[in-house]
């Protein structure tokens, strides 16, 4: 017989490897865990075949259905239609260069050194050894003419009574409104500076300020134009203004 405790422990032993081979029974019986590489590898097992046909059929469908990329023939045969084709454009050869102009000559000329002119001096001129000035022609009119800048120009001798005239004469309504102007009032002065006639040469645009400006020339005293010491009938123009102060 064997002792206790030597059967004690050969029953302990028995337990554990029973123990152990159900644990391996049931380690082996239970489904093993798959992983996300291994899943890709199954899968594309599978795929990788239908892809490649699918792809074959994709691109013999386009073959087959896009129209060919070619060009339009020229001459359709069957409606016996010709395109007419643009003629080609000649371009033109550059024009020649321009010839320069020739160079300029001096020319030469004889001038006699012997040419004299007679003396003269300030003090031995006088206006009365000048030919009178014509009266008539070169844009006289009725012995009028214009007036030039060659000419003493007429003068105004009572310039305090025109601008009292002036005043007196400037339309209450436009000076109330602030409203002024010029009017060019063209005269024709005789040889005493006498105003013959005068009209508006240039209107201000307000016929009221018109007016009054020919009232204003009216009582005018000019001294006469003069040409070369001499009084003459002139036509000038005289500005007028009026403005407010």
């Amino acid at each position: 017989m064997q002792p206790a405790d030597e059967s004690a422990t050969n029953e302990t032993r028995d337990t554990l490897t029973h123990e152990a081979a159900g644990a391996a029974h049931e380690i082996a019986g239970a489904p093993m865990h798959e992983t996300a590489n291994e899943t890709m590898k199954r899968r594309s097992a599978v795929w990788l075949p239908r892809s490649i046909v699918l792809a074959v059929l994709l691109h013999a469908a386009l073959f087959t259905f896009v129209p060919d990329m070619t060009t339009a023939n020229v001459y359709d045969a069957k409606n016996g239609d010709m395109y007419v084709i643009p003629p080609e454009v000649e371009i033109p050869d550059p024009p020649e260069e321009i010839a320069r102009p020739a160079m300029p000559v001096a020319g030469s000329i004889d001038i006699s050194t012997d040419v004299t002119m007679s003396s003269t001096s300030f003090e031995a001129w006088t206006p009365e050894k000048l030919a009178p000035p014509p009266t008539t022609g070169g844009g006289d009119v009725d012995g009028f003419r214009d007036w030039l800048p060659s000419m003493l120009a007429p003068r105004l001798l009572n310039p305090e009574e025109v601008e009292r005239e002036l005043r007196r004469t400037y339309p209450a309504i436009l000076r109330d409104a602030g409203i002024g102007g010029e009017v060019d009032v063209t005269l024709w002065l005789d040889e005493n500076g006498t105003i013959v006639k005068a009209e508006v040469g240039s209107s201000s645009g307000y016929e009221s300020l018109d007016d009054a400006a020919l009232k204003v020339v009216g009582v005018m005293k000019l001294a006469p134009a003069q040409n070369r010491s001499r009084p003459v009938r002139v036509i000038v123009t005289l500005p007028v203004l009026f403005r407010v102060r």
